[in-house]
């Protein structure tokens, strides 16, 4: 099986944005907005809808807003998804300025996605139902805060357990989510396609995903951070009252348009990044070619 070179996929990837920056401003600006709007939607349905004791009509509104813009996120995503990798793998993408295709290609990668997303749930809940009961027979007090408590040998046995069980979902998430994109354009298949061809490369992709994003976060977080001082003051980020999400959702609400616009950006960026190399990185392990071979 052939290894993912690192350095190699992450210069084709940035290289891509730049050469293809248009191509990839037609195939997400669309996507990307719709994205943006269900984001912006949901945070003011819950900023003024949502309140501390809710009926149970309420908690089955909040939970349809909550479906529906997941919702919204994996079928935009699969479209920006499916036409950045065809792009890469210089396969032809319909013409005009208007891209917003949804044919049997997009439909599987949506499927995949819903799959993958509602694996993760199920993983992640299941570990979390459990976590609370293997501590409560650990003698672990679930109802006192745990400074208060003696962790025992127990205790820390089934801590040492559970976070093997989160790190082995984190492996699995991460060998399927990278290369899912492009198993799905280039072959029509999904989830095991993906988890096997990634198979004695994770650290290669663990790394090469660190690297790319890392320019990219630090620019959105100096941004983000620019624009929460800006709007609350700098005095926000040291009160111990406040915490990320509340600060995050302060700042949203008072500047809506702004912090709409920042999401748009940073999708754009991230998905003309991150799938291009993605689909680099299934052309060496698959010895097809790149779109630099072409």
């Amino acid at each position: 099986m052939n290894k993912i070179p690192v350095v190699q996929v992450i210069g084709l990837g940035y290289a891509f944005l730049v050469a293809e920056f248009r191509t990839v401003l037609r195939v997400c600006w669309l996507p990307a907005l719709l994205i943006a709007g269900a984001d912006y939607l949901t945070r003011r349905y819950s900023l003024f809808y949502v309140g501390e004791a809710e009926s149970v009509a309420t908690l089955a509104i909040s939970y349809l807003v909550l479906i529906s813009g997941l919702f919204v996120v994996l079928l935009n995503s699969a479209i920006m998804m499916t036409g950045m990798v065809r792009h890469a793998l210089r396969l032809p993408l319909t013409p005009g300025s208007f891209y917003f295709p949804f044919g049997p290609m997009e439909r599987r990668m949506f499927r995949a996605l819903t799959l993958l997303a509602l694996g993760l749930f199920f993983a992640l809940s299941f570990l979390s139902v459990i976590s609370a009961q293997l501590f409560t027979l650990a003698g672990v007090d679930m109802t006192q805060p745990p400074e208060t408590q003696t962790p025992g040998a127990g205790a820390l046995f089934v801590s040492l357990t559970l976070l093997l069980l989160f790190i082995a979902v984190f492996v699995a998430a991460l060998r399927i989510g990278f290369l899912l994109a492009p198993v799905v354009v280039a072959e029509g298949k999904g989830l095991a396609r993906s988890f096997q061809l990634s198979n004695g490369n994770f650290w290669r992709i663990l790394a090469v995903l660190l690297v790319a994003i890392l320019p990219l976060g630090l620019t959105i977080g100096f941004v983000q951070l620019a624009l929460i001082t800006a709007t609350a003051g700098q005095d926000i980020l040291t009160e111990p009252s406040q915490s990320v999400q509340g600060i995050v959702e302060s700042v949203a609400a008072a500047q809506p348009v702004l912090w709409a616009a920042l999401n748009f950006a940073s999708t754009v960026l991230a998905v003309g990044l991150i799938y291009p190399i993605a689909a680099f990185a299934y052309g060496t392990i698959t010895t097809r070619k790149t779109a630099s071979e072409l």
